[in-house]
């Protein structure tokens, strides 16, 4: 069976954890195991990584599951005789994977506050903000424990939909709403879906305008608007989408939103969005433990 991995990739090493499972011939002792799975491994070393190694029976007749670690005994292990594992390792699975899970359902931040870890979907123009704004904003959100989600590398041919399934899994978005935004019909899409969750009850979406005037953006003025137009003029044999992009925008301008300008610290914003996304999910986490 090959190994079962969860990582998440832009985590730094000593935060990774490194969830392998393998079903082993007879006669293979733990230490076998460990060392076998990790010199596959380059850059994780044992003590920075936890190994759960599982042994498993044959389903006929049936018999007890035994564990081991690589700190721990050496129990011997086989396999079923068709090379399946038996039920009991699914069971072990489970076991394994729901304390795992249930324990990082929140992180805590410098300042003794624990933050619900709801998924935060950042939806942007990302050949324009990708690799400076955005990426200082993801960054500032990760050491504040934040459980950020953007797509780092462009999805080129890649189906809307995964974007979409994203934006399920959310409870916090932020649009970052740029000069450029209006160019995409990527970033609209994404938008319009946004509403939907937000109009059910499923989404806060937090506006924000980067060196972008919100009253001139909420009027379709100056290039903000100008690269909506031609967007219109592009798809004009979709109106039904256009009036989709239209509603989304309008719907979102009116929540509260946080503006700068070309004058503004860059730094000092960023901070100012974290914050805000850190009081949305305190309020949601709150409000739920209240119903």
């Amino acid at each position: 069976m090959q190994a079962l991995k969860e990582a998440p990739a832009d985590m730094q090493c000593r935060d990774k954890l490194l969830f392998q499972c393998k079903v082993v011939e007879p006669e293979t002792t733990a230490k076998d195991v460990t060392s076998e799975m990790f010199s596959k491994e380059a850059g994780h070393p044992a003590e920075e990584t936890r190994l759960k190694v599982m042994y498993v029976t044959p389903p006929q007749p049936p018999s007890p599951v035994q564990e081991g670690t690589e700190e721990g005994s050496s129990p011997r292990a086989s396999v079923s005789d068709n090379g399946n594992a038996s039920e009991a390792f699914v069971d072990m699975l489970r076991s394994l994977l729901v304390p795992l899970f249930s324990n990082a359902a929140s992180s805590t931040d410098d300042h003794g506050i624990t933050l619900p870890q709801y998924q935060v979907f950042i939806n942007f123009r990302g050949d324009e903000l990708r690799n400076s704004f955005v990426g200082f904003l993801v960054k500032a959100m990760r050491l504040e424990k934040i459980n950020v989600f953007t797509d780092e590398v462009e999805l080129r041919g890649t189906n809307l939909n995964y974007l979409f399934r994203r934006i399920e899994e959310s409870r916090v978005a932020v649009a970052i709403f740029s000069e450029r935004y209006t160019e995409s019909c990527w970033c609209l899409d994404e938008l319009v879906k946004m509403k939907e969750q937000m109009e059910q009850g499923k989404l806060v979406v937090v506006p924000v305008f980067y060196r972008l005037n919100a009253t001139a953006c909420k009027r379709f003025m100056g290039a903000f608007g100008d690269n909506l137009r031609n967007l219109e003029w592009e798809y004009r044999s979709e109106p039904e989408r256009i009036q989709k992009w239209k509603e989304a925008l309008s719907s979102v301008f009116s929540n509260i939103g946080l503006t700068s300008d070309i004058r503004s610290n860059e730094s000092k914003f960023v901070d100012s969005i974290v914050e805000e996304v850190k009081k949305v999910l305190i309020k949601i986490g709150t409000e739920e433990r209240e119903l």
